[in-house]
Parts: C-alpha cells; sequence; structure tokens
C-alpha cells in the first residue's frame, strides 16, 4: 500500500472496510494528505476542515496542518506536561522530558509519536481510533475519551503514514469527522468494546 497523493481518495483496504465500515448507503474511503513528517495533523485539519481547508491550494493545506501542530505545541510546559499525565494515572518519569516533545513538536518533519498524539487529541476534545493496514485491524490502547463529542477515524498505513477516513453517502454528502450520535461511532466503538482492546491499558502501550 503506498501513500496517496494529497486530495485523491481511494478505498479502503477491503479487510478493514468489511469489517468495521460495513454501514448502508455509505462509501468508506481513505483521503490523502502530504507525508512531510505532518501527516498525523494534516489528516486532524482535513478531517475538521479546519480554515476551509478541502478548498484550499496544496501548499496552503500544509500551513495549515503545520500551523495546528504549532499551536498545540505552544500550549505544553513543563506544568501542562505534568499535570496531564498524572491526571491519567501516568508516571511522570514514564514519558519523555518535555523539553524533548517540544523540540520534536517545533520541527515540522519530524513524525507524530504515541505521546504527542494522546496529548493532541485529548487536548483538542477529540475520541480518535487508528486502524493498522498492516494487521487490518484496530490499533488498540490509544483511543480518545469516550464521551467524546467527535470521531476521526485514522488509517495508520504501512506504520509510517497517517491518513483520514471519511464517509461518502449515495446522496454525495461528504462526512469527514463523526458526531457521538453517528450510528458508524457507535458500531466501531461497540466492535472496539468487543475485542480484546478494552485489555490494552495506557500504560502498556507506552
Amino acid at each position: 500500500m503506498v501513500n496517496l497523493i494529497p486530495g485523491k481518495v481511494d478505498v479502503l483496504p477491503s479487510r478493514i472496510l468489511k469489517k468495521y465500515f460495513s454501514i448502508p448507503n455509505s462509501n468508506f474511503v481513505r483521503y490523502g494528505v502530504s507525508d512531510d513528517g505532518t501527516c498525523f495533523f494534516h489528516s486532524i485539519a482535513a478531517a475538521m476542515n479546519l480554515s476551509n481547508y478541502h478548498h484550499r491550494s496544496l501548499q496552503t493545506k500544509k500551513k495549515i496542518g503545520r500551523n495546528l501542530r504549532r499551536i498545540l505545541q505552544r500550549t505544553m510546559n513543563l506544568d501542562t506536561w505534568k499535570e496531564f499525565w498524572e491526571a491519567r494515572g501516568i508516571s511522570i518519569k514514564k514519558v519523555p522530558n518535555v523539553r524533548s516533545v517540544i523540540k520534536k513538536m517545533k520541527n515540522p518533519s519530524q513524525w507524530s509519536d504515541i505521546f504527542m498524539i494522546i496529548y493532541v487529541m485529548d487536548s483538542l476534545g477529540l475520541n480518535m481510533i487508528f486502524f493498522d493496514s498492516k494487521t487490518n485491524s484496530m490499533y488498540c490502547g490509544v483511543r480518545g475519551k469516550g464521551d467524546a463529542k467527535n470521531t476521526v477515524f485514522i488509517l495508520w498505513v504501512n506504520r509510517a503514514h497517517f491518513e483520514p477516513i471519511f464517509s461518502i453517502q449515495k446522496d454525495n454528502k461528504v462526512t469527514t469527522i463523526f458526531k457521538k450520535g453517528n450510528p458508524i461511532v457507535g458500531h466501531v466503538m461497540n466492535m472496539y468494546s468487543k475485542s480484546s482492546c478494552p485489555d490494552v491499558t495506557l500504560n502498556s502501550v507506552l
């Protein structure tokens, strides 16, 4: 599987599509974003349609994703970092030094790691579910709060790139971010709860 050209859509891996996204009257697709090291933030920007993302040029789309990354990086300091992890029952000794994380966040060519991902999705109040293209299954242990108002689905392409998952209905209506009451959210979260994922704690994946 190769990364999609930014702005292009394509079918999901068939096993992921059949297992998780077999919903009547909807076609679920992967959406291409820039693979410049900031793909996680580009995926969020595309899903949330930040700054009218989908009607912008490729260069402007890159700026939107990188700006999101910069804004979230500026919320990080020693106190907020410590409070964030301790609120989740994680010892600050188990996570990277905040200075190293800030340095990484400042560099748009640096891939997002699990610590950045968890911090970002919780800071934005998003529930995020990742699907691994290598195993054709959910990635357990990394997900947002269950009471989040909005859910974003992300395809992890070859464990090296992120692309958001969108829905195209028969009337051509496109859904990029899924509200709590959307049937697909309930369906996927039900599958998550019935899988081995609930047994995978945050501590075990860090």
